[in-house]
């Protein structure tokens, strides 16, 4: 009775010392991705060293890490946290800078993850008989992943180099267009009531996992072509566009995932996921830009880093409208205009221009410094 207690006891210990291990591990992991991101500087993926490095180290890991941690180390939960919420919080941080580059960075980084996540959604259901199988498939994900993110690896960079740019655009390109001018027609057409209450009465003897393939495919399938494009233009505004969809179409799929198991018979489930997407994406409702900007970006503190990149655009607008002889005059009164004490600036207060219109029949506005 005493030895089965003591062995009973001592399993408890290896247990607990076994789950203190992971996640002081996991932690250390998670550490050495953010200090790796904020210090280091990408390399496009170039320098094959890293590579071997890297990989030398993952296959080691994954040889002589016990079968019984690596259960609670590589699991979705981590993979989720590691691979999907940190490059989310990266995301918002890389839009809230002035620095377009970045945001092609993250940008990549999702091209890739989401072609592997969805090119591979059936080997979870396959997996799920063969523990030992889920398990290794876990690490290779999880390990992926980070390949994609690290700076000194860039492996995101370096597969829309080799693979996207040449093989993928090319064959996108023709079509990302005419999805977009399909998409914006049908939305259009939906405005009307009665095609709206048609769609919906359709979609409402669909099966579940067939709604939620429909749902998942709208917020994705243009979007990733779209994105594919952004990166292969040198100008950045498309970058930054995708990008902040992305961050937040990446919550919204999270929700939809969690609440999905009870939620997904309940009538008009997905037409709300379908909706949320689309007020997400399309430029017309400019959903994405307001979801970031009041929520995101206050939750992530990254609101002044956003307030700098918006003064600075502002400058750079301002440059591009104010001629070249007056330009550091103006610059200057403005840099002045900020440095002001708040209680020596001017009031501003608003009466109206009773002899301009705007398209819409409403008197604007003027200012005037009183």
């Amino acid at each position: 009775m005493n030895s089965t207690a003591t062995e009973t006891v001592s399993e408890e210990n290896d247990w607990t010392v076994g789950k203190t291990v992971v996640c002081t591990c996991i932690v250390l992991f998670w550490v050495l991705i953010y200090l790796s991101m904020h210090k280091l500087r990408r390399n496009g993926g170039r320098n094959v060293w890293y590579h071997v490095g890297y990989f030398t180290a993952v296959a080691l890991i994954i040889y002589l890490l016990p079968n019984d941690l690596a259960l609670d180390a590589f699991n979705p939960i981590t993979i989720t946290l590691v691979c999907t919420l940190y490059p989310i919080y990266e995301s918002i941080r890389a839009v809230c800078t002035v620095d377009t580059d970045d945001d092609t960075s993250m940008l990549q980084y999702w091209i890739a993850q989401g072609i592997l996540s969805f090119a591979s959604a059936w080997v979870n259901d396959v997996t799920n008989d063969h523990p030992l199988v889920r398990q290794y498939w876990f690490e290779c994900l999880f390990f992926y992943y980070v390949w994609l993110l690290l700076p000194f690896t860039d492996g995101a960079a370096l597969l829309y180099d080799c693979v996207t740019e040449p093989f993928i655009v090319p064959l996108i390109a023709p079509y990302a267009k005419k999805m977009s001018n399909a998409l914006n027609a049908i939305v259009t057409a939906f405005i009307n009531a009665f095609h709206l209450w048609f769609v919906w009465f359709a979609f409402f003897f669909l099966s579940p996992n067939l709604k939620s393939i429909i749902a998942i495919c709208i917020g994705t399938v243009y979007p990733f072509m779209a994105s594919i494009i952004a990166v292969s233009t040198p100008q950045g505004d498309d970058d930054t566009y995708w990008l902040t969809y992305w961050s937040c179409y990446g919550i919204l799929y999270l929700i939809m995932g969690f609440f999905e198991h009870w939620l997904k018979r309940v009538p008009g489930f997905y037409i709300m996921y379908i909706l949320a997407t689309i007020y997400l994406m399309l430029p017309m409702f400019k959903g994405a830009d307001a979801i970031f900007r009041s929520i995101l970006v206050p939750l992530s503190g990254q609101t002044e880093m956003l307030m700098l990149r918006d003064a600075s655009i502002l400058r750079m607008e301002l440059e591009s409208k104010i001629p070249e002889s007056r330009r550091a005059q103006v610059l200057d009164a403005v840099s002045k205009t900020f440095a002001a004490d708040n209680s020596k600036m001017p009031s501003v207060r608003r009466r109206p221009n009773y002899g301009d219109k705007s398209d819409y029949g409403a008197i604007e506005e003027k200012e005037i410094i009183v």
